[in-house]
């Protein structure tokens, strides 16, 4: 009976120790549906000895690596991915997709490991390694035994995210720092030098300047704008990654993994900058300042924050207190007074294309421009009244109403159109315009221009990204404004108008497949519908739910053809 009870508390121990084990750890799985199999790499490091389909790495105790996944058939190039865990005893799925003549990784779901099915015979599970010494076979472009290069394989993982347990903007925190670099090196190699700066212990928040009221980006939804990042051009990401902070509440860890990429084509210090004004816990940004490897950085980011020690080394911090930025009255906008979700314009919420703040006297441009007794002399009145001012597209309108020839008023957009502030609302412009051809010409001339915007000015009761969506986006710029949008659809009866407008509105936005439902009743025929589809399919953010668009087609011929849109 003893012997019996010993075997029962050592397998209730066993079991216990595998379930504690399985907690502490975290499991990987990469598949794929395309039937091209595959070797994982991790942190540089191959894991499987053959190529597979189906691959779960277990035993992974860090937050934070870097995928590769070289393909058997080297023709294909490889895809690279950052994977994060949002805590320990976790299995997260990476799918590799083929979509728009290319494979991709995509996020596929992540669960806690003890509410995950076993692993079913398909799949190759394997323990995670870190040196490829129990490798033998070699793999497309690396040689055996060798770690496979990838971009920024030297790059330490993150530390763990840790929940803040109070808010950014309640009081200050305190941090402390001690300074430390190699002083030997060689001297051939100074420009390749790193800070070794840590903070530790005597420093202190001098001020809080966040204005962000409760972190909203889930663990989900940052890896999912991760791969949705990496995906796309090198030189987009630092835009992407600007974008996405400021239309989100951050938690300092996500910044801190956004430097932690190591992107070579993003400014570090930039997004650290930006970043403070939309973290939550600003208490804890002494994770970011570690993450920045640059000890000039690291002290412009101290300066900007007004961090001091509290024995106050000279020539390091500057004592003066940092002023938080209001809204000039003229000279020029300031980039943080935009980054703050400050708008030049009420009730505006978008791209800002203009710099210069403007003191724009209406009236007396209007009444100058209707003294004109012929259109040389009322263009020359609103060119010199709006001359180094930046003009809103109402204002711009309010002034092409006073020119009654349709070749006047085009002559006059085009030459107000560059100073407009609310870029977004640019299709408006076509209002003016009494033809389809110069509305054709309009819209040629706004897309051959390169509009620059000076930054986004984000609206709390907006959700410009579709937060939730875990799937594949296409364009991923924020939503377009549906409700004005749809206005201007129902003053046009042409098709061919219509579709201007549309290019014209989706310039600088994306569409989501909910606002394509919206709008369809506005298109008669399925052909129109087609023709529509067709013209913004690259400007559709929701690219898994296109196909939820089939369902507004009465005849099977035209589903059919729906089917071919977007595979060229």
């Amino acid at each position: 009976m003893q012997l019996k009870n010993y075997f029962i508390i050592l397998t209730a121990i066993v079991i216990w120790q595998t379930i504690g084990f399985s907690q502490q750890t975290n499991h990987l799985v990469v598949f794929t549906n395309e039937s091209q199999p595959f070797y994982v790499i991790l942190n540089g490091i191959r894991q499987n000895d053959q190529p597979e389909t189906n691959v779960r790495i277990i035993g992974l105790n860090e937050d934070f690596y870097r995928l590769r996944v070289i393909f058997q058939n080297t023709e294909i190039p490889p895809v690279d991915q950052s994977v994060f865990f949002e805590r320990m005893g976790m299995l997260t799925n990476i799918e590799i997709i083929h979509r728009r003549n290319r494979f991709r990784a995509r996020y596929a779901g992540s669960m806690a490991l003890n509410n995950a099915p076993a692993a079913p015979n398909t799949q190759t599970q394997i323990a995670y390694q870190q040196t490829e010494g129990g490798n033998t076979n070699t793999t497309p472009n690396s040689a055996p035994n060798n770690p496979v290069s990838t971009p920024n394989n030297t790059q330490q993982p993150p530390q763990q995210q840790t929940t803040p347990s109070n808010p950014g903007n309640s009081g200050s925190g305190s941090v402390s720092i001690s300074w430390s670099s190699s002083s030997n090196k060689d001297e051939d190699n100074t420009s390749d030098q790193s800070s070794e700066t840590t903070m530790t212990s005597d420093w202190e928040f001098m001020m809080n300047g966040t204005r962000c009221p409760a972190p909203n980006v889930s663990a989900n939804n940052f890896q999912n704008f991760i791969q949705r990042m990496e995906a796309e051009n090198l030189f987009n990401r630092e835009n992407m990654m600007v974008n996405f902070i400021q239309n989100h509440c951050m938690q300092a860890q996500q910044i801190a993994d956004l430097i932690g990429l190591g992107y070579t084509t993003v400014n570090a210090l930039n997004i650290a900058k930006i970043g403070y004004r939309h973290t939550w816990d600003t208490q804890n940004y002494h994770i970011v300042f570690n993450a920045l490897k640059d000890q000039n950085q690291q002290t412009q980011l101290l300066e900007m924050l007004q961090i001091k020690p509290k024995n106050n080394p000279p020539n390091l911090v500057p004592d003066y207190p940092e002023t938080v930025p209001s809204q000039p009255t003229s000279g020029g906008y300031s980039a943080e007074w935009i980054f703050q979700g400050n708008s030049p314009i009420a009730d505006y919420f978008g791209f800002i294309g203009c710099a210069n703040a403007s003191n724009l006297d209406m009236e007396t441009i209007i009444t100058a421009v209707k003294k004109g007794r012929f259109s040389e002399d009322k263009m020359i009145a609103a060119e010199n009244g709006i001359r180094g001012k930046c003009l809103t597209v109402d204002e711009i309108l309010k002034i092409t109403e006073q020119f009654a020839h349709e070749s006047d008023r085009m002559a006059f957009l085009q030459k107000a159109a560059p100073s407009a502030i609310d870029i977004d609302r640019l299709f408006l412009l076509h209002t003016a315009l009494r033809h389809s051809s110069s509305r054709d010409e309009l819209h040629a001339f706004l897309t051959n221009q390169e509009w620059k915007d000076y930054g986004w000015v984000y609206h709390e009761k907006f959700d410009p990204f579709l937060s939730g969506y875990n799937g594949e986006i296409g364009k991923d710029y924020p939503l377009v404004d549906i409700s004005l949008l749809e206005k201007q659809l129902k003053a046009l009866s042409f098709q061919s108008d219509k579709l201007i407008l549309l290019q014209q509105a989706l310039m600088k936005r994306s569409i989501s497949v909910e606002q394509l439902k919206q709008i369809a009743g506005h298109f008669r025929s399925d052909s129109d519908l087609l023709e529509m589809w067709k013209m913004v399919y690259p400007a559709i953010f929701d690219l898994d739910r296109f196909s939820d668009l089939a369902s507004q087609l009465r005849f099977s011929s035209s589903k059919e053809e729906f089917q071919s849109i977007g595979k060229n």
